[in-house]
């Protein structure tokens, strides 16, 4: 019984809901036509500098691996500036953390607008650029929005352009002042070595003199000098120390002038080649249909009230 009365009482409903419909047509009409222009001009002019979009994927070498993880073992602070990477280490998401923060500050896109003949502020630069990594991936997307698909991808080529010349500049800096470390370290162990080296011979003397003195003191005619491969443990040790670590910063020192360009061009960057369009005009009609429809409603049901409630008063 009461499902029958509810059913009757929408019905009802619905009939009046068409009743004020037609009886304010114009109204629903004009309200309906009046959103839906809005509607559309809005979601057109928000977009009108993103209607298309270029991409380029940026990724971190790993070329050469086995000494960025040695380098890094070694000189982790001088590793951590040139983006070294290491097995042990999540180091690239770290690595892109810097990318997405510093690929948009002013300094970057103050160069690419002179670089585009400061057609665009700083600022509007800025509201067309993001940056993402792709989760567990050595991948960063760097996203360039703009009206003409031509101007999308030239803002992407310079703004990648601008930031990689940039970084390159102080990867170079810090390469140098790597290289500067190490021959000073090495410098260091050869004035060590050589200092080690005279007190071994030292203690070989000493060592054969005490052999002599000996020889004398009891009569013995025979005697067996040591030579310089006698040494005490302590001094011995010290030598290998020295002789290992030598080695290792001369490969280490070897390999990053070898590889000089590895160190320093440490991103790769690749252009995606699709240019995607972001506005979807089908989409667009249908969400301002759908809002001008619900507004048309509403309104026109708001005024109508007004109209009944003036002429109740009159």
């Amino acid at each position: 019984m009461n499902n029958k009365n509810n059913n009757e009482y929408n019905i009802t409903d619905l009939r009046e809901y068409f009743i004020v419909i037609k009886k304010r047509k114009f109204w629903f009409l004009g309200i309906f036509l009046i959103v839906l222009a809005l509607s559309v001009f809005t979601f057109f002019y928000i977009n009108k500098d993103s209607q298309y979009s270029a991409q380029s994927q940026i990724s971190i070498s790993e070329f050469n691996k086995s000494y960025q993880e040695i380098i890094s073992e070694n000189y982790p602070d001088d590793a951590s500036k040139l983006w070294l990477v290491s097995a042990e280490k999540q180091l690239i998401p770290r690595y892109f953390e810097e990318i997405i923060i510093n690929i948009r500050n002013d300094e970057i896109l103050s160069q690419v607008s002179d670089a585009l003949q400061n057609r665009y502020s700083i600022e509007e630069l800025k509201g067309q650029v993001e940056a993402e990594s792709v989760i567990n991936e050595n991948k960063l997307i760097v996203t360039t929005h703009f009206d003409t698909p031509e101007e999308a991808r030239l803002i992407n080529n310079t703004l990648v352009a601008k930031y990689n010349e940039q970084k390159q500049a102080e990867f170079n800096d810090s390469y140098e002042v790597l290289v500067s470390k190490i021959e000073s370290r090495l410098s260091e162990l050869d004035k060590e070595y050589k200092e080690i080296s005279d007190e071994a011979e030292q203690y070989i003397l000493d060592i054969n003199e005490k052999l002599i003195a000996s020889v004398e003191k009891s009569g013995n005619e025979s005697i067996e000098f040591k030579g310089l491969d006698y040494l005490s443990p302590a001094i011995e040790s010290r030598l290998t120390a020295v002789e290992e670590e030598t080695a290792l910063l001369t490969d280490i020192l070897d390999n990053l002038e070898k590889n000089k360009g590895v160190f320093i061009e440490r991103m790769t960057i690749n252009e995606l080649p699709d240019i995607e369009k972001n506005t979807n005009i089908f989409s667009t009609i249908i969400i301002s249909l759908a809002i001008a429809i619900f507004s048309s409603f509403i309104l026109g049901n708001f005024i109508n009230s007004i109209i009944n409630l003036r002429v109740r008063n009159r």
